[in-house]
């Protein structure tokens, strides 16, 4: 939407563009969109951050903070940005439902807070849409012939071409190759938190579930081989050491 920065100007003075509020973002140049959009602005001209749809049909960034990448929902980025005085605790015990169902329309009107449990059970119940199927990157060209064409001199013979065409037609390879790698790696981590998600939550949600008084943190909720040498069980600290493993390594969940 936006080609240059007196276009973003524009936007951030009209309200549908605000710079995202986020501590960790404090260096970096990242705008929100009342639509939906994320920009940063830390080159020559606005880029449009490509979202990523992850586990349950939620869209993800990756943007960078000072401590390095980071994924983020792009649904909380949008309500950090433009509902956060409607965010009824801490950012870390809230997240966002849309209110048409659509996990991918991260538009600010189609957002409201609610608890991390509330949106667990929500997605659990709502049919999301089918995901776009992955598209892969495309193949570089073949390198256009850079050797300019031989001039006439007299006698017959021709000046030698240069090498730096070349050199930076190989330089451009060289990076289109870095940025399918990089890209191959993002959706194989993209699977792995997938798989991840789908084997944790229900013992998180278990583990923070109020209607179920699980009891002390040695008590016993599940065991197997009982007088054994093998035996083994799953206590209730157990449980909530995997739910803070599980908030720790799944932003969703912060």
């Amino acid at each position: 939407m936006h080609d240059t920065s007196d276009e973003l100007l524009s936007a951030v003075n009209s309200g549908e563009a605000r710079r995202l509020p986020l501590e960790e973002l404090n260096g970096y140049e990242y705008f929100a969109e009342r639509s939906g959009r994320v920009y940063s602005l830390n080159s020559d001209e606005p880029r449009l951050v490509e979202a990523k749809t992850g586990w349950a049909g939620l869209e993800w960034v990756v943007l960078m903070t000072r401590d390095g990448w980071k994924r983020y929902c792009l649904g909380e980025l949008i309500a950090e940005a433009f509902l956060a005085d409607q965010r009824p605790g801490a950012r870390d015990d809230y997240t966002v439902a849309y209110v048409d169902g659509d996990a991918r329309n991260n538009a600010a009107t189609n957002l409201r807070w609610v608890t991390r449990l509330e949106a667990s059970r929500a997605r659990s119940q709502v049919r999301q849409r089918p995901a776009p199927a992955p598209q892969a990157m495309p193949r570089a060209e073949k390198p256009l012939d850079v050797k300019p064409p031989e001039e006439h001199v007299e006698g017959g013979a021709a000046p030698k071409a240069t090498a730096t065409g070349a050199t930076e037609s190989r330089e451009v390879l060289k990076l289109i190759e870095r940025n399918r790698r990089t890209q191959e790696r993002l959706d194989e981590l993209t699977r792995e938190h997938q798989r991840l998600m789908a084997a944790l939550t229900p013992f998180a949600e278990f583990a923070e579930t109020p209607e179920v008084r699980v009891g002390h943190p040695d008590h016993t909720v599940l065991e197997a081989n009982k007088g054994r040498p093998t035996y083994r069980r799953v206590t209730v600290g157990d449980l909530r050491r995997a739910l803070e493993a599980l908030r720790e390594a799944l932003p969703e969940r912060r």
